[in-house]
Order: C-alpha cells, then sequence, then structure tokens
C-alpha cells in the first residue's frame, strides 16, 4: 500500500473514532474552511441537534503541513463513513454530473456553486431589508436585478458547460466567464434598479459568447439538457461563482444601507438562508438526512 495511502487512511480512522471516543460528537466533518461552518451547521442542526467535530484543515501526506480546500476533502473519499464525512462547495460538479459525489459516497455538497449563493435569496433580501428600512428598499429591487441577472448569464453558463462537457475549450476559459460579473460596482448602480451595470455584464456575456469554439452548440438542446439537472434562467443566479454574487450583491447592500446605520452582511444576507422553497436546498437536506437519520 502507497505510503500516502495509509496515511489519507490513518487519518480518516481517527476522524472517524472521535465519535465512537466521545459519545457527545455525533461526526467527524471536514470542510473546505472555516467560513463554510456556519451554513453547513445551520443544517445539520437542523436535522440532529448536537456536536460536530469540524475539521477545516487536514495534514497533507507529502510534508505533513495543514492544508484545506476541496481537494483535500475529496482525498479522504476512499474512507469516508457516517461518522466521518465531508462537506463540499458543488462549484460546477452537479452541473458536470460529476461521479461519486453524493450522500451515498458520504459527501454532502451544496447543489449551488457554493454555500454563498444559498444566502443570496432574493426574496428574502428585499423582504428583511424593507422590516429594517422602508426607504432603502424603496432605493434598489433585489429581487428584479437578480432576476435581470439571472436572465442574461443563463445562455453563456449553457455554452461553458456545454463546451467543458464536450472537451472544445480548456477549464481555464471559466475564469473569463467569471470575470464577466463584477464583484463591486458604481454608486449609479441604484439608477433603474442597476440597469446600467447589468447592460455592461450583458455587452461582457455577449463577448463571451462570441467565443468560436461554442459555434457547433445547440442552445435548444442545452437547455433541454440542464433543465432536467433543474437549471433554467430563474435560477441561474444560484448556479454562478458564489464568491461573485454574494461579493456584487454585499457591495451593493452596504453602499445602499450605510446611510440607514444597517450592517447589510451581518443584517440582511446573513439570515436570507431559506430553508425551504427551492430544489437545491431540499437536495441537500436530503443527502443529510440520508447520512446522520
Amino acid at each position: 500500500m502507497p505510503t500516502d495511502v495509509k496515511y489519507l487512511k490513518s487519518q480518516a480512522l481517527d476522524y472517524a473514532n472521535v465519535p465512537l471516543i466521545d459519545r457527545r460528537v455525533i461526526a467527524s466533518v471536514h470542510l473546505e474552511n472555516k467560513d463554510d461552518e456556519l451554513f453547513w451547521d445551520t443544517l445539520l442542526q437542523k436535522h440532529r441537534k448536537g456536536r460536530y467535530n469540524y475539521i477545516y484543515k487536514s495534514k497533507n501526506s507529502k510534508d505533513g503541513e495543514p492544508t484545506s480546500g476541496v481537494n483535500q476533502c475529496l482525498r479522504y473519499k476512499p474512507y469516508l463513513s457516517k461518522t466521518f464525512f465531508v462537506c463540499i462547495d458543488s462549484d460546477l460538479r452537479y452541473l458536470e454530473q460529476e461521479p461519486e459525489i453524493d450522500a451515498g459516497h458520504y459527501i454532502l455538497q451544496t447543489y449551488t456553486y457554493s454555500w454563498e449563493n444559498h444566502y443570496c435569496f432574493p426574496k428574502e433580501i428585499q423582504s428583511r431589508l424593507a422590516s429594517l428600512s422602508p426607504q432603502a428598499a424603496t432605493n434598489f429591487d433585489f429581487i428584479k436585478f437578480i432576476a435581470a441577472l439571472s436572465m442574461c448569464s443563463y445562455e453563456p453558463l449553457l455554452l461553458l458547460l456545454e463546451a467543458l462537457d464536450r472537451q472544445l475549450i480548456s477549464k481555464s476559459i471559466i475564469g473569463c466567464f467569471w470575470s464577466c460579473i463584477p464583484m463591486q460596482c458604481p454608486a449609479t448602480i441604484f439608477d433603474d434598479n442597476g440597469s446600467q451595470v447589468l447592460l455592461q455584464i450583458e455587452q461582457k456575456l455577449h463577448q463571451f459568447k462570441s467565443n468560436s469554439a461554442f459555434a457547433s452548440i445547440d442552445l435548444d438542446t442545452a437547455k433541454e439538457r440542464y433543465s432536467k439537472l433543474g437549471l433554467t434562467e430563474n435560477n441561474t443566479y444560484l448556479h454562478l461563482r458564489g464568491h461573485n454574487i454574494w461579493g456584487l450583491l454585499n457591495h451593493i447592500g452596504n453602499m445602499l444601507c450605510r446611510p440607514y446605520q444597517i450592517n447589510f452582511k451581518e443584517q440582511v444576507l446573513l439570515p436570507s438562508l431559506q430553508l425551504v422553497g427551492y430544489w437545491e436546498i431540499d437536495k441537500v437536506q436530503n443527502d443529510i438526512q440520508e447520512i446522520i437519520k
């Protein structure tokens, strides 16, 4: 048995044994990093209250240095169990149908691009903002803005997914797609619910779509294929890079709420997590029940 395999197997066994040694602990859970804990603990506590041994970093087998991230989590894939499982951001894995990323292999995933997307539920954001400051809520409509962003990103995302699946392009082009969606914007964002910023995003996405690698892709076929996985123009915002959409909404919210002494992240974004109402969150919870039932 190779040394690195022995090392990972030994570590996994140690993590899996924690709940056996300390009965107060339900399971050891390896996260990508500490920032992910709020989301995953909220969901795990909903289904089974108690203590979880969260692991943010584990030693790699090359030099024994603490390592974090999705790749480190997935290195344990052969050795996972009900008492030691991992929680990861889906990125594009779900839409690409990467095999063996499921509850049956003791892997929980977000089904959105990342956990941040789950806090970007537009109706809840608008409702919470209105409850804190009706005036701020009249100055910008997050429901309209996110709907427009989702719609204009839908076809470019389909082209990206199809091209990746058919190996028409290298994965390096993914960065070009995400760069079309800014994480900051000028104060003019408040004019007509961000129409100028949305226009700039549309122009960049139009340029992205013009890549000759996409010429052979039939969009109608792509729409039918990915609709079976749940992707539509209405929920595309949940499958955009979470860092981008979270950053953009937080930036808009900070500018909007500054005059009203509202902490947008703490008072609006973070409390906006919805535990029912859309298939992405339902699938996460079904997976959780399968592992910790």
